[in-house]
């Protein structure tokens, strides 16, 4: 078993992919995606090392991952908008063979992609055929303490993965995908690119979301799917000349909260259906869909995928009854039909936690009614979801921590239209310091990911806590609704 011999399935004069001009069908991608495996292999990287991808959208992202699934490395995806020192952290982490960027997101010591980009090489060579237990990939992820974890996927549960949602959808060699969604993102290359493909579908891929020019390629490639976070629903809805979707079956939005308004503006312009999705890296992709027809209740997250099988359960690890809230777990439907995680590189600890006898403990608290739909109400790790990505609060506080006139803080996330969610910092000074809000939100500068700064710094005289101490978030969160 490899993931790259998706593109070597069938339909070799069909096209595979379009970037800004350029096309390429199955058979000239496969050619494409040797000779970087060819340039690879002359680099020393070969079965089990790892190749770090740290590129924004562009055809060579795709090259690079299937080159190296090829060879039987592992792919180490990087969001191109961290810092250099949170992509040393990273790098020192997984140890890679090779970092590959470009002039956008260079960092020290890693190689070029115009240096390994020699064209075509050699047609039809098969992929390394490795056991389907292997590991092909780790996404990045954090969990409660902020600091990144490598998330590990077998070839097995990716494929899994892949199969499960091109099923639900019922997608398709006719079907089409609209590729707006930063693929550094394990969901959206998984659930995008990698699931067209599986099929002998097409990928016209973005380099990046802007809602006019999304608009316009929409009107040009007549896309028959839609990958989004709901930020990018909002943005298209807001534009002033309606974009042509008629050309699109599915639109699918994740990786924030939706909200009932977005949905309902959405849904009335365009005469599209959203199918809202959850999911997690852990996952590695989406767990439950809303129905593609019939109900939706609203507040839901929809149901499982029919290879899933949703639980909610209690500390102690029962399974709740309908309507009882707990943590939401994510196993097997059947035996065989799901494969969570491999577990996270070099955190037996953590990986014990969250993986237990194949179930997968998501640290999300939510509830399930009686018909199956899921609801989630709040996240154990407080993480923020601001337009699709993932903000760790304790990452930022520890950055804000930093500042010789913070005594103490706490990161939360308030609801924004737009975003979903936006992190606020709750900040408490020291005394005399005279810290004021605007020149430590400057001082954050270069020190953390823009996507991760606050939206707001607010000076408060102490925070609340618990008996143990413990900061609560949750109360700031409902403070600042409240207002």
């Amino acid at each position: 078993m490899n993931l790259a011999a998706l593109i070597t399935a069938g339909r070799p004069d069909a096209t595979a992919l379009t970037f800004e001009g350029q096309e390429w069908s199955f058979s000239e991608l496969d050619a494409r995606v040797q000779g970087f495996a060819e340039a690879f292999a002359q680099q020393g990287i070969g079965r089990g090392d790892r190749v770090a991808v740290l590129l924004p959208n562009r055809p060579e992202v795709l090259l690079a991952w299937l080159a190296a699934l090829k060879l039987g490395a592992v792919v180490v995806p990087l969001n191109p908008r961290l810092t250099a020192g949170e992509v040393a952290f990273i790098v020192d982490d997984c140890e890679p063979r090779l970092v590959l960027a470009d002039e956008t997101t260079a960092f020290d010591g890693a190689t070029a992609v115009e240096a390994l980009d020699a064209g075509p090489g050699a047609a039809g060579v098969p992929p390394l055929d490795l056991d389907a237990s292997e590991l092909a990939m780790i996404g990045y992820t954090s969990g409660t303490t902020g600091t990144p974890k490598g998330v590990m996927h077998s070839h097995r549960s990716v494929r899994i993965a892949i199969d499960g949602l091109a099923g639900f959808f019922g997608i398709g060699a006719g079907d089409s995908l609209l590729a707006i969604l930063p693929l550094y993102s394990l969901p959206a290359m998984l659930g995008g690119p990698l699931m067209v493909w599986s099929v002998g579908g097409s990928c016209h891929l973005q380099r990046r979301f802007e809602p006019r020019a999304c608009a316009a390629a929409l009107g040009e490639h007549r896309p028959t799917l839609l990958g989004s976070v709901p930020t990018m629903l909002f943005d298209l809805v807001a534009l002033p000349e309606a974009p042509d979707l008629s050309s699109v079956r599915y639109v699918m939005t994740g990786g924030a909260p939706l909200t009932p308004r977005t949905r309902a503006d959405f849904e009335r312009r365009f005469d599209l259906r959203i199918c809202n999705v959850y999911g997690q890296t852990e996952a590695p992709m989406v767990v439950s869909a809303d129905p593609l027809d019939g109900e939706r209740p609203e507040g839901a997250v929809g149901r499982a995928l029919d290879h899933i099988e949703l639980t909610i359960r209690d500390d102690a690890g029962r399974v709740l009854p309908p309507g009882e809230v707990g943590e939401v777990c994510v196993g097997a439907a059947r035996p065989g039909s799901y494969e969570p995680m491999l577990g996270y590189l070099g955190r037996p600890d953590a990986t014990a936690e969250t993986l237990c006898d194949g179930v997968l403990h998501t640290g999300d608290v939510g509830r399930m009614d009686a018909e199956g739909f899921l609801y989630l109400i709040d996240r154990k790790n407080d993480v923020i979801l601001r337009g699709g990505v993932n903000v760790y609060p304790a990452e930022v506080e520890a950055a804000l921590m930093q500042h010789e006139d913070v005594l103490e803080c706490a990161v939360y996330g308030v609801p924004s239209e737009r975003l979903g969610e936006v992190p606020v910092a709750a900040v408490v000074a020291r005394p005399g310091s005279g810290l004021d809000p605007e020149r430590l939100s400057r001082w954050l500068d270069g020190r953390l990911a823009s996507y991760k700064r606050p939206a707001e710094i607010v000076l408060r005289d102490e925070l609340p806590k618990n008996v143990l101490g413990k900061t609560l978030r949750r109360v700031l969160r409902e403070q600042a609704v409240a207002t």
